[in-house]
C-alpha cells in the first residue's frame, strides 16, 4: 500500500497580520497583530493624512521613559529637600512623642508588677500622655509642611502614561476611526447610488451618454425606459445567472424576456437572439426582445424573424426615448445620425 504525501496549507488568519516597517533609528522591524503587546511595530492614526501609519514602538517609548526618569529625579530631589527642611525635625519630635506614649503604656504595668500601686501607675501614664500630646501635634505640623512643600515643587510635573497605554489608546482611536470611515463610505455610496438611479431614470439623456454607460447601467436605463413606455413591473435580473434575460417585463398581460446589448462599435450578432429565445422558454415568457444602442447583423435579423424575437435597434431606441421625453434635445438627433458601426 502506497501513501501519498499530503500538502497541508496553513489557513490565512486575517486577525494575525504582519506589521513591517523600516525605522531610521532601529532598522527593519517586524511585528504581528496576534502578539501586539510585544510587537516592536504599532499602528497609529494620522488625522491630518486621514490614514493609519506604522510606527516604531521603541521610538515612541523613549520620550516617555526619559520624561518619567526626569520626573523621578525631580521628585527624589524635592523629597530630599523636604526631608532636610522639615522631615528631620518631624522625625526627631515624633520619636520623642513615641517615647512618652510608650511610657504612658508601660507605667501602669511596671507599677503593678513591682506592687507600687496600679492606680499610681495610671496617673503617671496620664502625665506621660499629656507630655506626648504636644510632640505629636508638632510632628503633624512639620509633616504637613513637608507634604505641602513636595506638592508645591512637583505640581509642574505632568503624569507620564506608559507606552503600552498609549498604544492601547491608539488602537481604540483606530477602531473608532475605521467605524467612522465605514459609515462615511456607506453614506457616500448610498448618495452616489441614489444620484445614479435618479440619473438613469431621466429620459432626457443623450444617446452619447447612453453609449458611454456600463452594461449594468444600460440595463437599468432600459428598465426605466420600458416602464415609461407602457410596460409594467419591469425588473432587472441578477448580473450572474440571468439565463439570457437581463430584464423581465409585462405588457397587455404578456410576460416578456428582454436581452440588453450596449455596444460601442460593433453590431449585435445572432448569439443574442439565441440567448433571449432560450430565456423565453426558461422563464415561461410569451415574447422575447433584444434592445441595443447599435444595429443587428443580417444573420441576427433572419434568426429573429424565424423565432419571432422582436428587435429594437438604435433607431427604435431613439424613438422610444423621444416618446418618453417630449423635450428631447435637438443635438441628440445630430449625434444619432452621425453614429456609425462596423459591418
Amino acid at each position: 500500500m502506497s501513501y501519498k504525501r499530503r500538502n497541508y496549507r496553513k489557513k490565512y488568519n486575517s486577525k494575525n497580520r504582519m506589521l513591517r516597517m523600516k525605522c531610521p533609528v532601529h532598522g527593519v522591524l517586524v511585528g504581528y497583530t496576534s502578539s501586539y503587546d510585544d510587537s516592536p511595530v504599532y499602528e497609529a492614526l494620522n488625522r491630518n493624512a486621514n490614514k493609519v501609519e506604522l510606527k516604531c514602538f521603541k521610538c515612541m517609548e523613549e520620550p516617555f521613559l526619559n520624561e518619567r526618569k526626569y520626573n523621578s529625579m525631580v521628585q527624589q530631589k524635592v523629597e530630599e529637600d523636604a526631608y532636610n527642611k522639615f522631615g528631620r525635625k518631624s522625625k526627631f519630635i515624633g520619636n520623642i512623642g513615641v517615647f512618652f506614649l510608650t511610657l504612658t503604656l508601660l507605667a501602669p504595668i511596671v507599677f503593678w508588677f513591682f506592687s507600687l500601686g496600679f492606680f499610681r501607675g495610671v496617673i503617671l501614664g496620664v502625665i506621660f500622655y499629656g507630655l506626648a500630646n504636644p510632640f505629636f501635634r508638632t510632628y503633624a505640623k512639620y509633616e504637613k509642611q513637608r507634604v505641602n512643600y513636595i506638592e508645591k515643587n512637583t505640581e509642574h510635573l505632568n503624569p507620564v502614561p506608559s507606552a503600552q497605554e498609549v498604544r492601547k489608546k491608539e488602537t481604540g482611536d483606530i477602531i473608532s476611526w475605521r467605524i467612522e470611515q465605514a459609515e462615511i463610505r456607506k453614506e457616500k455610496e448610498r448618495i452616489e447610488f441614489k444620484e445614479k438611479m435618479e440619473w438613469l431614470n431621466r429620459m432626457d439623456l443623450s444617446l452619447e451618454e447612453v453609449d458611454k454607460m456600463p452594461g449594468l447601467d444600460f440595463e437599468v436605463f432600459i428598465k426605466n425606459l420600458l416602464n415609461k413606455s407602457g410596460y409594467k413591473n419591469s425588473i432587472v435580473s441578477k448580473a450572474s445567472g440571468d439565463q439570457g434575460a437581463d430584464i423581465i417585463t409585462y405588457k397587455d398581460g404578456k410576460k416578456i424576456a428582454v436581452q440588453c446589448k450596449r455596444y460601442s462599435t460593433s453590431k449585435v450578432s445572432n448569439s443574442a437572439i439565441q440567448e433571449v429565445f432560450s430565456a423565453k422558454g426558461y422563464f415561461d415568457c410569451h415574447e422575447a426582445y433584444v434592445i441595443t444602442n447599435s444595429y443587428f447583423t443580417k444573420q441576427a435579423i433572419e434568426l429573429a424573424e424565424k423565432h419571432q424575437v422582436k428587435l429594437i435597434d438604435r433607431q427604435d431606441l431613439f424613438r422610444m426615448m423621444e416618446n418618453a421625453n417630449h423635450t428631447f434635445k435637438e443635438e441628440n438627433m445630430a449625434y444619432q445620425t452621425e453614429f456609425n458601426f462596423d459591418n
